[in-house]
């Protein structure tokens, strides 16, 4: 079978193209073009293109090209008025040639539309009937040029093949479902294709609504269509209502109806989220970083939580748990959509959304959850700044780990901070053997801050982070080293005191020395007196003993001796 297309003709998505050698010809140059099936309403029209091909040079009559469309039934010869003693099988439906005569079934009903000398061999049927079903072919003569696209001894059969269905309903909108308080518009379409005929649409329903006059549109095929809209707005009230579209052709005295029966769909506009939590003393909390107008929910550490979700619309929802972009498996309880969080930790807080879905629109709430625990452990930061000439140098704020050995010089200025994840925030302290250095409230930036460090800075700094659900501790170990400058003072200072000390024990001796002097010369006066008197005295001690008086205690009388 060789394929034809002609670019200019539109052909049914269940047509075929055919190329069928003459009765007589073997010519390649005999080709047909015509949809393989058509369909049409019993009533209404249809519009069959179709083109073909044939040898010019076997065309030798001047004259007009006639075309000839056939019905092809059995026991039925139609005989051309030009030449009674010839005929041809079937019953002449439609053609361009005036000199012929048609059957009173057929006669009005078949238009021949083409024009054989352009190659155009497209026919309408009007007002269709159930007889005109069946296979149809085409001819065409000129005089002595004759020529029948049909079956013959070298090609398989072949034919147009047209189908007369019933009367078909209208067209009535794509679906029965409308939004509660959405506007909404039906159309009832009905098809007249090839010619304008006269159809009457009306509509029957109990809806209040409004309705449009009845129109019509001729398509660029020739085809025409009939429509009217119905416009209202539904309620729930409405559920389950009839609208109907009647479709009235006088000409077939026959009715057609299509009836739907309302959905009325109430998306749903509310979602409501409830939960088993029990603290509500840390709520502020959650609501503190929640943004927006959010539900909020507490649970500490290692604790389960059930959230669960529900909403009402028409139909029912679709019910579903999400966290970020991912959807959590969840039970559907009754009306509820539950989801079980066991075993909680930190990274399950964030925001958890409960979806309520229908094809007609959607709805969505947003809880916020807080997972409580206590401080975890201490992380460092140190930042330190020193001096070099006039210039201050600070170093950018690093981390440290937990019992990092820290040394810094003399004069150098030192910052700390400590942080400890939790929630709720930590209350920092930092301690230096038993003395509390300072205490913070939750923030996320107060440094300790050590300047002009001394050796009397060094030693083990403790930070402690506590807050409500327990505490941690971490410590660093702070090393000064003395500076050049220090060393130089200390030994001037030292150099200073052992001047100093010299100066006092020289003076402590010369002292001691003069004050023996002294003494030793008020001893050498007391022993002239003494002399003098007859008997040998020292100045400072009572137990000089004389030469001829025994040493006495007290108060001793001296009586002169007499002759």
């Amino acid at each position: 079978m060789i394929i034809h297309l002609n670019p200019s003709t539109q052909i049914p998505t269940n047509s075929c193209l055919i190329s069928l050698e003459g009765l007589w010809s073997q010519n390649s140059e005999y080709n047909f073009t015509v949809p393989a099936s058509v369909s049409v309403q019993r009533g209404l029209c249809v519009h069959i293109p179709c083109s073909f091909t044939y040898n010019q040079v076997e065309r030798t009559n001047p004259g007009k090209l006639y075309g000839y469309w056939f019905q092809n039934k059995d026991g039925y010869q139609h005989y051309f008025t030009h030449s009674s003693q010839r005929y041809a099988l079937g019953i002449l439906v439609a053609t361009n040639d005036k000199r012929q005569k048609f059957r009173t079934s057929v006669e009005n009903r078949f238009q021949f539309t083409g024009e054989p000398e352009e190659g155009n061999c497209s026919f309408s049927i009007l007002n269709a009937k159930s007889e005109d079903a069946g296979e149809y072919y085409f001819r065409i003569e000129d005089g002595y040029l004759k020529y029948s696209y049909t079956t013959n001894r070298f090609r398989t059969h072949t034919t147009l093949q047209v189908l007369v269905t019933a009367l078909e309903e209208p067209q009535l909108g794509a679906t029965s479902v409308v939004l509660s308080g959405k506007e909404a518009v039906y159309t009832c379409l009905a098809l007249g294709p090839c010619v304008k005929i006269d159809a009457k649409l009306s509509w029957d329903t109990w809806l209040t609504g409004d309705k449009t006059p009845q129109w019509s549109q001729q398509h660029s095929n020739g085809s025409w269509i009939y429509g009217s809209n119905f416009t209202f707005t539904p309620s729930l009230n409405d559920q389950g209502k009839q609208l109907s579209c009647w479709v009235w052709y006088p000409n077939i005295w026959a009715s057609v109806k299509k009836s739907i029966q309302l959905e009325v769909a109430d998306p749903p506009k509310t979602v409501e989220i409830s939960t088993n939590a029990t603290d509500r003393g840390h709520l502020g909390l959650c609501s503190a970083a929640a943004q927006g107008d959010l539900d909020s929910a507490v649970v500490q550490e290692g604790e389960s939580i059930s959230l669960s979700c529900n909403a009402e619309s028409r139909p029912k929802p679709t019910l579903s748990w999400r966290k970020g972009n991912k959807t959590l498996k969840s039970t559907r309880q009754g009306k509820e959509c539950v989801l079980v969080l066991s075993g909680v930790r930190p990274k399950d807080a964030g925001e958890y959304q409960c979806w309520a879905e229908t094809p007609q629109g959607s709805a969505n709430k947003t809880l916020r959850l807080c997972v409580l625990y206590p401080p975890r452990t201490v992380a460092f930061r140190i930042s330190q700044a020193y001096r070099r000439g006039q210039a201050l140098i600070q170093d950018p704020p690093t981390r440290v780990a937990n019992g990092t050995q820290l040394t810094a010089d003399e004069g150098d200025l030192l910052q700390l901070l400590c942080t400890a994840q939790s929630n709720p925030p930590s209350e920092t302290s930092w301690v230096k053997g038993s003395r509390t250095l300072e205490r913070h409230s939750p923030s996320p930036d107060t440094w300790l801050k050590l300047t002009n460090l001394t050796v009397k800075d060094a030693g083990q700094y403790a930070c402690q982070a506590k807050n409500s659900l327990g505490s941690v501790q971490g410590i660093v170990q702070l090393s000064i080293a003395w500076s050049r400058a220090s060393s130089v003072i200390s030994g001037l200072c030292g150099a200073l005191v052992a001047i100093i000390l010299c100066v006092l024990c020289l003076g402590l001796i010369k002292f001691y020395k003069q004050r023996k002097v002294k003494a030793s010369s008020k001893a050498g006066g007391a022993e002239v007196l003494n002399s003098a008197n007859g008997g040998h005295q020292r100045a400072s001690d009572g137990s000089v003993i004389y030469s001829n008086v025994s040493p006495m205690v007290g108060i001793v009388s001296l009586d002169p001796i007499g002759p």
